[in-house]
């Protein structure tokens, strides 16, 4: 049976490595980044490491636009039918405070907004597949955080780091609430901390990335930053609703108490959508 699997931020990291991992389990990936070289060159790179013209596709798609999100998960539903699999990996994380062109604070845009609207646009979609999942490439750094309906309005203070976690935050809050709507039996919604891993996600500029600059030799690589994501989907798990580490489950013990995010979320929705 064919199995297609779409891969946000595929072009670099651990996103490259998930899709290249997802070839080698026979896998027809749909590789999803924001610069039209950097997919075609990774397109040009995954054919040669083992795929095909038929088992690798680019889609072009800026998070931080909810009309482009749209257009991707239209183009998506038309294109490939037979999607099983979501893997939402591409994220930022920003040194000063920027607003997408909707006028949402650009972590929250990228690593909240984005995901959670193309897994709903896609849901209908992936639950004519049997066994279909979506995966959340998320952070630990959403346990230390806080969120209020307050903190999503795009006039609120930003501090670097904390708007990161807080975006984190509201990204596992999604994953209960989706859990809670879906039958396992039509998907699973996980998510993944893939631990510190040396990718580009630092390159932000000045201090910051200095600091980063040093610390890379003491991360991860993104190749085995993959395994935890590779890992929830291959196994033959069927839970939700769960964080995964180290390919080990582990509860979000924050969501599962925290009604109170989860209306957070559902609020900040219903004034988008």
């Amino acid at each position: 049976m064919k199995k297609v699997a779409v891969i946000t931020g595929a072009t670099s990291g651990i996103g490259r490595w998930i899709a290249i991992g997802l070839l080698q389990d026979d896998y027809e990936v749909v590789i999803v980044g924001r610069s039209e070289e950097k997919v075609r060159l990774a397109q040009q790179e995954m054919k040669q490491m083992g795929g095909d013209n038929a088992r690798v596709h680019g889609e072009l798609a800026n998070l931080a636009s909810l009309d482009s999100v749209e257009r991707l998960a239209e183009r998506i539903r038309d294109r490939y039918p037979e999607t099983s699999l979501l893997i939402n990996n591409a994220g930022v994380f920003a040194a000063t405070k920027a607003l997408s062109e909707d006028g949402i604070e650009m972590d929250m845009a990228v690593n909240h907004v984005a995901p959670f609207l193309l897994t709903w646009r896609l849901l209908p979609l992936l639950q004519q597949q049997r066994g279909s999942r979506v995966v959340n490439v998320n952070s630990d750094s959403h346990e230390k955080a806080t969120l209020e309906l307050s903190d999503l309005d795009p006039t609120a203070p930003f501090h670097m780091g904390a708007s990161y976690g807080k975006s984190k935050l509201a990204n596992m809050a999604t994953i209960v609430e989706f859990a809670a709507r879906v039958s396992p039996d039509h998907a699973t919604i996980n998510a993944v901390h893939p631990g510190a891993v040396a990718t580009n996600l630092g390159n932000v500029g000045g201090i910051l990335q200095l600091a980063w600059l040093v610390m890379k030799p003491f991360l991860i690589t993104p190749q085995q930053g993959a395994d935890t994501p590779l890992w929830v989907v291959t196994s033959p798990h069927t839970t939700v609703a769960l964080l995964f580490e180290n390919g080990r489950r582990s509860h979000p013990r924050r969501l599962k108490a925290s009604k109170q995010l989860q209306e957070v979320s559902l609020q900040r929705r219903r004034r988008l959508f």
